[in-house]
């Protein structure tokens, strides 16, 4: 290759990338400076929105490392920001901090800004790789259009666009593949001591920049050696096969090292075990992926029809040649690397199925039997990177004419190979488009947090940042960004890999926090580590951090004596801890502004553990199934259990069971170690009724759980809810319920009314993101209003108001149009739990006040209460 070609290759490289990237990442060039990609299968409408909580946060963070310590904000090899329990010096964690990715992009994010710098960062990567991939392919042909379908392969890839938008490693690491590739055929054909060093540094920075894509292609490294063995004409250098050996063994033994101190890193974490079948499942694609594509999973292993009858015409084309013309001996060489390349891109489709895979993931299955540390595979079509190098040569080596092909042969495969060129180009910008996250450049309540500990004078601020999660989540992104940037340290974090000591010390320890219970004891634990602040995202509460909505945790932290709110910007809520000496004597939780919490543990009782009764069929129940059991006295008495939800004490908390039938039932409270009394209630109805069981009051956050046995009779139940306070059902009948918006659960943040929710277009997503009560109501007809405000113009479409029952049966829908009230008349005809939603679709701001219920007296009658507690 000469000078000149190399350069032009490189232009056109960066040139047709720039191109792709602009296309599947659109609309970010016009918003290059202060968004980045978060997922390259957009759900949203429009397709950015701010702080996005995902893996593309996490990323970006980790890449922020590098930039303070290479800007001596930080010392070197440390992160102070996360899982930081007082003691910055705990967070050293030598490592590369994927570099040198990570240091381009702190060059760049220093010069031009974080968006801009990571938005350079992804395109070069993506260039770089689409450069190193001309570079392999062209020592195979010279041809033009099969290195252009090779090449349109590897930058086309799904795969390499959903892990670099969404914020994998992956992404980037798989810019060194063709690289290494290239390194090893120079290795094979030539010989010398520095494509030694070639392949040993490439295998380095690919072990930096991910892990299990660095495993991965140590495991197809000799299918690509095969590749590079049998793929050329001509003999090779056997007499200087040692001259690449010492470079490439320099590189093997530092990998090493920094292997073993990974292993030993990882003996520690709660993922040293590997991952279960159960999890891989999960991220297991289907088989019509491959060519189908879709959401999710199955997005990932995406090719499209015209890669994959390229490929079965490359391979096709490739046998016919080997085999030759009749007379002629066959190449059994070429017969035997296309056996092999066969076999490999069978055996990596089926691993990249997972447990999908045929007979039931049996190839996954023995991978992970068989091949070490494979069970640390969550993801399995990670594999789709590697399995990408031995298809694009194949597409580009297939392609290739020959000299000894007639001209028509010619006309008629470069005809082909335009076609193909155009599907891929078309099935892939069709299926994929990104989603972008715009970078907030400030947060006002975690500046209050940076101002208050500058003033302290003891040290960074240091803080508990709620929801807590035992490490895993996604959503601790968001708070992390800010500490970051503020030079904050947090006490929790986001990590694939955590100590089982964080999730017994702090997790547990802490985790009545995300119910608003603190006790003197956690907040002397908080103090003595030196983290005297705590910030709330009320937006990012889903149902399993809590029982009851957000609104319930805000009520009770602001209630607290020994935690002093600070500021609120937004969903963020910055408090205070105060020692005791601080306290504020006296200070108590204010009551609710609605008397009830609604509830997020809903348990349907035919699918809890049970005995004695069976499941039977029901329309009228929740989701048109019940546990029917008969206590006949000759076998032992029928029961079942919820599962265990851990709750924080209260005072009004009580049980509601759906039940129908004639007999008695006797109804238990667990609370952590404790087991309360059975408690006797009597049913004769055939209607279905609520009956409610207080929990015993406890002053601990507990594990609690309900049994219920039928001692006599027939009896079905339906569902079981955790209920906080009283359900004003008696005032439905005359004057009517008025509910107010923060009582719900939901998205967006509380007003400085306490009562109004703000949703917001450019944060809040298109979802039903407000929802509650999911309690009964008596049957009958009802005026349901939502009480909006918005400065959307008039006739604008904001959302859709409906009601329907928790099982997802929709009772009624209209639009939400501004200018207009947003009202459903509805006629309830069972008592099953109700939710009131609203499904927004970010059209303009909104303003939710609450939601009015009023009976309407019909020819029905008015609603009946007998099915209520």
């Amino acid at each position: 290759m000469t000078k000149r070609s190399i350069l032009q290759a490189l232009a056109g490289s960066m040139l047709v990338s720039l191109l792709v990237f602009a296309v599947l990442s659109w609309p970010l060039p016009r918003m290059a400076t202060e968004a980045i990609p978060s997922s390259a299968q957009n759900l949203e409408h429009p397709s950015w929105r701010s702080m996005i909580p995902g893996d593309q946060l996490q990323l970006l963070y980790h890449f922020d490392l590098m930039r303070d310590m290479l800007h001596g904000r930080i010392p070197w090899f440390q992160n102070p920001y996360e899982f930081n329990q007082g003691d910055d010096r705990a967070g050293y964690r030598p490592g590369a901090y994927f570099f040198p990715m990570s240091g381009v992009y702190a060059v760049l994010a220093e010069r031009v800004g974080q968006a801009a710098g990571w938005n350079l960062t992804l395109w070069l990567s993506v260039a770089l790789g689409t450069f190193f991939t001309w570079g392999w392919l062209r020592r195979f042909t010279h041809d033009r259009l099969a290195l252009g379908v090779g090449v349109a392969a590897g930058l086309l890839l799904p795969f390499r666009w959903i892990s670099l938008f969404g914020g994998s490693p992956a992404g980037i690491a798989l810019m060194w593949l063709p690289l290494l590739a290239w390194g090893l055929d120079v290795a094979i054909r030539r010989a010398t001591v520095a494509s030694g060093i070639w392949v040993g540094a490439v295998l380095l920075t690919l072990f930096w920049a991910d892990l299990q894509i660095f495993y991965l292609t140590m495991l197809g490294l000799p299918l690509v050696a095969a590749i590079s063995l049998l793929g050329h004409a001509g003999p090779l250098p056997w007499r200087r096969w040692w001259r690449p050996v010492p470079g490439a063994l320099f590189f093997v033994v530092l990998i090493a090292f920094f292997y073993l101190w990974r292993k030993e890193h990882l003996a520690g974490s709660t993922m040293s075990a590997g991952r279960n079948e159960a999890e891989v499942l999960l991220f297991s694609p289907l088989l019509c992926g491959f060519w189908w594509g879709g959401k999710g999973v199955n997005g990932w292993i995406f090719m499209g029809f015209a890669t994959i009858l390229a490929l079965v015409f490359a391979w096709s084309r490739l046998v016919i040649h080997a085999l030759g013309k009749p007379g002629r001996s066959r190449d059994w060489r070429w017969m035997a690397l296309l056996l092999l390349l066969g076999m490999g891109i069978g055996v990596g489709g089926m691993l990249a199925l997972g447990m999908n895979g045929p007979l039931n993931g049996a190839m996954m299955k023995l991978a992970r039997a068989a091949l070490p540390y494979y069970t640390m595979i969550r993801q399995p079509a990670k594999i789709m990177g590697v399995l990408s190098l031995w298809m694009t040569w194949l597409l580009a080596v297939g392609f290739a004419c020959q000299t000894s092909d007639s001209r028509t042969l010619k006309r008629w495969i470069r005809g082909v190979a335009g076609v193909v060129l155009v599907g891929m180009v078309l099935e892939v910008t069709r299926a994929y488009s990104a989603t972008l996250c715009r970078l907030e450049p400030d947060q006002p309540a975690y500046a209050r947090v940076a101002q208050e500990a500058a003033r302290d004078r003891n040290g960074p601020g240091r803080l508990l940042a709620l929801p807590l999660w035992p490490g895993d989540s996604m959503d601790t992104a968001v708070p992390l960004y800010y500490c970051q940037k503020y030079g904050l340290r947090m006490l929790n974090g986001y990590s694939p890999v955590v100590s089982p000591d964080y999730i017994e010390q702090v997790f547990h320890r802490l985790e009545s926090l995300n119910q608003g219970a603190a006790t003197g004891d956690q907040i002397d634990f908080l103090l003595e580590r030196g983290i005297r602040f705590l910030v709330v995202h009320e937006n990012l509460y889903p149902e399993k951090v809590s029982p009851f909505p957000v609104g319930e945790t805000l009520r009770r932290l602001k209630g607290h004596p020994r935690i002093q709110f600070l500021e609120q910007s937004g969903p963020v809520h910055a408090f205070r801890l105060l020692t005791t000496t601080e306290a504020r004597v006296g200070r108590v939780p204010g009551s609710r502004l609605f008397p009830t919490a609604f509830p997020a543990r809903h348990w349907e009782v035919e699918v809890q553990r049970s005995a004695g009764g069976r499941v039977v069929a029901d329309a009228t129940a929740s989701r048109g199934e019940v546990w029917h059991a008969v206590a006949d006295g000759r076998v032992d008495q029928p029961w079942f259990t919820t599962r265990l939800a851990r709750v924080a004490p209260a005072e009004d908390l009580a049980w509601w069971v759906r039940v129908r039938g004639t007999g008695c039932l006797l109804l238990q409270t667990r609370w952590g170690d404790d087991v309360f009394p059975e408690e006797r209630f009597a049913f004769a109805s055939p209607d279905w009724q609520w009956q409610e069981l207080p929990l015993p009051p406890t002053a601990t956050f507990e594990q609690a759980q309900l049994k219920a046995t039928l001692a006599t009779g027939d009896l079905q139940v339906d569902v079981v809810l955790l209920v906080a306070g009283p359900w004003p059902h008696a005032v439905w009948p005359t004057t009517g319920m008025w509910i107010p918006a923060t009582a719900f659960f939901r998205a967006g943040y509380s007003a400085s009314d306490g009562t109004s929710v703000v949703v917001r277009r450019d944060h809040d997503p298109n979802v039903k993101l407000f929802y509650g009560p999911r309690l009964p109501m008596p049957m009958g007809t009802y005026r349901v209003a939502l009480d909006y405000t918005t400065d959307a113009p008039d006739g604008e479409t904001l959302g859709h108001l409906g009601v329907q029952v928790d099982a997802g049966d929709s009772l009624s829908e209209a639009p939400v149009i501004a200018g207009q009230p947003a009202v459903l008349e509805v006629r309830v005809e069972s008592n099953r739990p109700l939710l009131v939603t609203l499904d927004y679709n970010r059209a303009q701001d909104m303003t939710l006040h609450g939601v009015t219920i009023t009976a309407i007296a019909d020819s029905a009658g008015a609603p009946s209460e007998s099915a209520i507690p």
